[in-house]
């Protein structure tokens, strides 16, 4: 199939795949060589015509705007080959976690390619806050490079305020003084300010002259610069000047001078010190104007000028003192005083500083000048010290050895050159040399390069200097000045950058000489393009360059005798224009002398010669410059030679000029196979069949069907390029060598459907990467093989279900190939807690691009675990092709079951109302509990507990991780407070005690456990006045009446006994006697104070004053399972 052919019948489609390719060359650079189109770039984004600045902190460079309307400023330039337009949106994002909002937007209009970038203005309203940032976008369907379409302005939006001086204006001291004379006149200080913030500030300075003896401050005010506006990014702000005129007509003596800058904003002051200096002021005052320090090179003097200004009111005289420290300065036309010098006027001084050849580098000279006033008083001196250091020299010495040499026309003669350096330092010399008067045709060639190289101080350097005279002219050439005895001086000079030139000069005197010049009119031949080419066809360059053999001569006197001659020609030299190969280029050509010998010729004679050039047929001739030289040399009789006479060979070069050739040829290796419908990269071959190194472009032609695409190179673009690669020819005679070719990489991505055996063409055009010209097409045929392939999806599939649920769920098997493949399906599943069943058919026969499905159903049993990874594998093998597998996982929904159960055994009243358990005020009870994790996964769980104010309760572990049907056994301690607080108590009273179990990730609750604390009956009794001791006599019976108070938790009914004992024992007494009852029972209401009676006699009839007894009442509750008992001692 023709190319025609082919495009015709894709031709409605051309368009389109156009459109599809050009996104593919995706290095910018590329796709714009590869075609014509716009290029928007948004070159500069900044801000104007509010506050905006560049901050610099510590190195690291902010941008800060006021709030308030910006101006923003956006600059778009067309890079690209076409005109075109585009849409310029502005964007802003308020933070790094905000959504950009779109400010503004407009067109750009037309923009002419390459031209200069067009302004855009767009307003946009600042609202204080950080790290904001500012886009400019560009946009447009035309554009093919999108890497340049946007520019970012990050910035913070505050109200900065900052203002800055520059360096200030204020009079400095003269000279050898330590502060400055001011006359009684008016002096100028200033400062420039500069506002670097965002928001307009103000600016003032204060002068404060405080006199140095003592006296009142004064304080002069600048003008005000209200306002100091600030700058923008566009336009920075610019400096103003603060000024204070100092009228110092009434002042006298001396004072400090500060001067102190004093910037205002809203809330905000800032004061800098600028200046401070002292100052004189008087009538006598001078200023010395001094040269500046310098360095002069050894051998070389300096005119040094000094002017002495009357500053002051009052005519004053000098007297004049100077010093110099090597000598070096002269100051004797000096005088020794100024004379009056008036008001306003001055007068000059120069010294003549010469410094010595001889002065080493570094060397210094220190001239002191001192004027001191004779009118002031007390007197003051104004000095100036002027160091003048010698410097670097830079000298040669050139020698040449010999004072006269004979030279011969046209042959080369080499003179001995010595160089010394006479300088300080080490130094490499230039070298330059020349003939003096300049004759024609001379040369002079100096070493390469042209220096000396680095010679320390005093060394010394012999080099060669090759002189050639004029060949000789017929007629004789006055101008040449090369007949027999004529003379030329040769010059050499030597010199370093700033250094002095020296140079030697050396006679030079012709010598006779006889030359038979080889008379070649044209020496230089050139090919034309079809002479390179007809090598190709076997027909070779021939040309024939005539000569015509002439004696010449310079003598003054001719010496009539015969003259021979040989002719002969050098090897071959030639120089490759690509600079490529060609070392066997010159084998193939060959320069050929005729006739060999030229005798029986006289002075003045020609004999008529030629030089035949024959070039290459078996191959083009390899472009480049060809050089052979054609020498004629003489012999003479004996009769010249015995009067002196030289004879000197005469060398003319012919050059023959080969052309470029700049062809190509793509290297055809038949049909490729590629994968379908996936790239595929084929090296496609290339030779250069030229005769030069050449730079190839080779072009993906638009061709290919709409589904498929094409690229080349690596970079992956519409065009790539091969450069230098070199002839076949250059590396003649080798015939074998594959120098000359290279590949190149063509990716093909066929359509995804294409049929097994089609053939599709890839249209490839060759062109000269330098001239643009274009060398040739080619069609590269491609074809497709069928191929097995399929994809599974998704290889994840998470199904949720609970364990009361078996949900169906399914995957997609699709033929990607290009033919229909049998796909087997089978399931792995482990065997645990959930069953993966397959329950769709295990073997389908699916077409090309179509899909089937895989339908699998998940049964959970009944101990399926939440925290538990339950998947399985679907596996689907495809007859030929790919084994696939899927993954489906069972995520097993989780149920919470957590249980907190206390001990039965501790229920005091028979489980009729939840656990109840019974505790005394003032004591400490340990209730064990069991928690048990009934759920479906772990849980890690973090308890704490709730209690009545005053109460205690805590755990003996506050967190536990319970695995699915694990528990664990812990006791909660609860602290009962004692009577007489202000709990609660109350026999009967019931408090709750709770432990909340949580999730510890989450703090979800999971349970809770919930014991009641029941108080139980506590009797206890108070009696303060209960006597502790009764004094008895014999005989005698006494009573004791106290009141008992129930100080326990409930009204109790009580037995009272009441016995007599023996001291410190429980001996019952006899000494004494009850009169009233030993028991009964007593009923105790709680809080009420209740009688007592108990009456005592002494029985004993001969009682001891030493005789004791004990009296014990016991209280105790008739109910015994009241705790609590009291007794009552006396």
């Amino acid at each position: 199939m023709t190319t025609a052919a082919r495009a015709s019948s894709i031709g409605l489609v051309a368009l389109l795949l156009l459109t599809l390719m050009v996104p593919m060359a995706t290095p910018a650079a590329e796709a714009t060589s590869g075609r014509a189109g716009p290029d928007f770039s948004v070159s500069s984004l900044t801000l104007d015509n509010h506050g905006s600045v560049h901050l610099n902190d510590a190195g690291i460079i902010s941008i800060v705007a006021a709030p308030g309307d910006h101006t923003v400023r956006i600059e778009v330039a067309n890079v690209g080959t076409l005109a075109g337009s585009a849409t310029l949106t502005l964007v802003h994002k308020g933070s790094p976690t905000s959504f950009e909002v779109e400010v503004d937007q407009m067109s750009t209009g037309s923009l002419a390619p390459n031209g200069a970038p067009s302004i855009f203005l767009m307003s946009w309203t600042a609202a204080t806050g950080e790290d904001q940032t500012l886009y400019a976008r560009v946009s447009s369907d035309q554009d093919g490079n999108t890497m340049n379409d946007e520019r970012t302005l990050s910035l913070d939006v505050e109200r900065h305020l900052q203002g800055t001086t520059l360096t200030p204006t204020h009079p400095l001291p003269s000279p050898g003084q330590s502060v400055a004379r001011l006359s009684l006149g008016v002096h100028d200080l200033s400062v420039p300010v500069r506002n670097d913030g965002v928001e307009d500030i103000g600016a003032s300075m204060a002068v404060v002259l405080t006199p140095l003896g003592g006296g009142a401050v004064q304080t002069l005010p600048s003008n005000t610069i209200s306002p100091l506006a600030p700058g923008s990014l566009h336009n920075p702000a610019d400096s103003e000047l603060l000024f204070v005129s100092l009228d110092a007509t009434s002042l006298a003596g001396g004072y400090n001078i500060t001067m102190t800058v004093t910037f205002t904003g809203p809330s905000w002051s800032d004061s800098i010190q600028v200046a401070a200096f002292d100052v004189v002021f008087s009538d006598y005052a001078a200023a010395l104007v001094a040269p500046q320090d310098r360095t002069l090179q050894p051998g070389t003097s300096k005119l040094l000028t000094f002017r002495l200004d009357n500053t002051g009111q009052q005519l004053d005289n000098w007297n004049i003192a100077t010093h110099s420290l090597q000598g070096w300065s002269d100051t004797s036309s000096w005088p020794l005083n100024t004379g009056p010098i008036s008001a306003g006027s001055n007068l000059e001084f120069v010294a003549n500083v010469d410094v010595p050849i001889t002065a080493t580098i570094g060397q210094t000279e220190l001239l002191t000048v001192t004027f001191t006033s004779q009118g002031s008083s007390p007197q003051y001196a104004l000095q100036a010290v002027v160091s003048i250091t010698a410097g670097e020299l830079f000298l040669a010495e050139v020698d040449i050895d010999n004072t006269s040499v004979s030279v011969v026309p046209g042959l080369p003669t080499g003179i001995t050159v010595n160089v010394t350096n006479q300088g300080n330092v080490d130094t490499n010399f230039a070298l330059t040399a020349g003939f003096s008067p300049s004759p024609q045709g001379w040369t002079v060639e100096l070493p390469v390069p042209p220096q000396t190289g680095y010679l320390a101080p005093g060394e010394t350097v012999s080099l060669e200097v090759t002189v050639t005279p004029a060949h000789i002219s017929a007629p004789l050439n006055p101008a040449e000045r090369n007949q027999e005895d004529d003379l030329v001086d040769l010059w050499v000079g030597a010199s370093a950058v700033n250094g002095i030139p020296v140079n030697d000069e050396l006679e030079l005197s012709v010598a006779p000489v006889i030359v038979v010049d080889p008379g070649i009119e044209n020496d230089g031949l050139e090919l034309t393009e079809a002479d390179v080419r007809a090598a190709r066809y076997g027909i070779g360059y021939d040309a024939l360059v005539p000569m015509d053999l002439e004696v010449r001569h310079n003598l003054i006197n001719d010496v009539n005798e015969l003259v021979n001659a040989t002719v002969a020609v050098s090897d071959v030299r030639f120089t490759s224009y690509g600079g490529a190969g060609g070392f066997a280029e010159s084998s193939r050509w060959a320069f050929t002398p005729s006739p060999l010998n030229a005798t029986n010729m006289t002075l003045g004679m020609t004999s008529p010669a030629v030089l035949s050039v024959q070039g290459p047929a078996d191959a083009l001739p390899l472009a480049g410059l060809l050089e052979a030289d054609v020498t004629v040399t003489p012999s003479l009789s004996s009769v010249h030679s015995a009067g002196g006479v030289n004879t000197a060979p005469v060398t003319r070069t012919v050059t023959v000029s080969v052309p470029g050739i700049n062809d190509g040829e793509f290297i055809d290796e038949g049909v490729r196979t590629a994968n379908v419908g996936v790239a595929t990269t084929f090296p496609i071959g290339l030779r250069n069949v030229g005769n030069d190194v050449s730079n190839y472009t080779i072009s993906l032609l638009n061709t290919l069907p709409v589904e498929w695409s094409a690229t080349l190179g690596t970079s992956g673009g519409l065009m790539t390029t091969v450069s230098n690669l070199p002839s076949q020819v250059a590396v003649h005679p080798n015939v074998v060598s594959t120098a000359h070719e290279t590949t190149f990489d063509l990716t093909v991505t066929s359509d995804p459907l294409a049929q097994a055996g089609s053939i599709t063409y890839v249209d490839l055009e060759l062109s000269n990467t330098d001239t643009g010209e274009v060398l040739g097409q080619t069609a590269v045929p491609i074809t497709v093989d069928a191929f097995v392939d399929a994809t599974l999806d998704p290889p994840y599939r998470l199904v949720n279900l609970s364990i009361f649920e078996s949900p169906l769920t399914s995957l997609t098997m699709t033929n990607t190939g290009n033919t229909p493949a049998q796909f087997t399906v089978e399931i792995v599943d482990p065997d645990d807690e959930v069953d993966f069943t397959l329950t769709s058919s295990t073997s389908v026969l699916i077409g090309a691009g179509f899909s089937d499905g895989v339908k699998v159903q998940l049964i959970p049993s009944e101990d399926a675990a939440a925290d538990v990874n339950y998947s399985a594998t679907v596996v689907v093998t495809v007859l030929d092709g790919p084994v696939l597998e899927a993954v489906i996982q069972a995520n097993i929904s989780q149920m919470d079951d957590v249980a907190l159960v206390f001990d039965a055994s501790l229920d005091d009243d028979a489980g009729s109302s939840g656990v109840q358990h019974n505790a005394i005020p003032g004591t400490t009870v340990s209730l064990p509990f069991t928690l048990t994790n009934d759920g479906n996964y772990l849980e890690d769980l973090s308890m704490v507990t709730q209690v009545d104010s005053g109460w205690g309760a805590s755990l003996d572990f506050t967190t536990v991780q319970l695995d699915i049907d694990e528990s664990q056994v812990g006791t909660l301690t609860v602290d009962v407070p004692a009577l007489g607080g202000s709990a609660d108590l109350d026999r009967g009273d019931v408090h709750e005690v709770l432990i909340y179990v949580n999730d510890t990730a989450t703090g979800t609750l999971r349970t809770i456990g919930a014991v009641d604390v029941v108080i139980a009956p506590l009797f206890d009794i108070s009696s303060p006045d209960w006597p502790s001791i009764l004094l008895f006599h014999q005989g005698l019976s006494q009573g004791i009446s106290a009141n008992v108070r129930n100080v326990g938790n409930a009204d109790i009914d009580v037995n009272v006994e009441v016995a007599l004992y023996r001291p410190g024992t429980d001996q019952v007494t006899d000494d004494w006697t009850l009169t009233s009852a030993a028991s009964q029972v007593v009923s105790l209401r709680r809080g009420v104070d209740t009688p007592l009676d108990v009456v005592v006699e002494l029985v004993e009839l001969q009682p001891l004053l030493s005789l004791q007894g004990e009296l014990r009442v016991t209280l105790t509750p008739v109910d015994t399972s009241v705790s609590g008992s009291a007794v009552l001692q006396t």
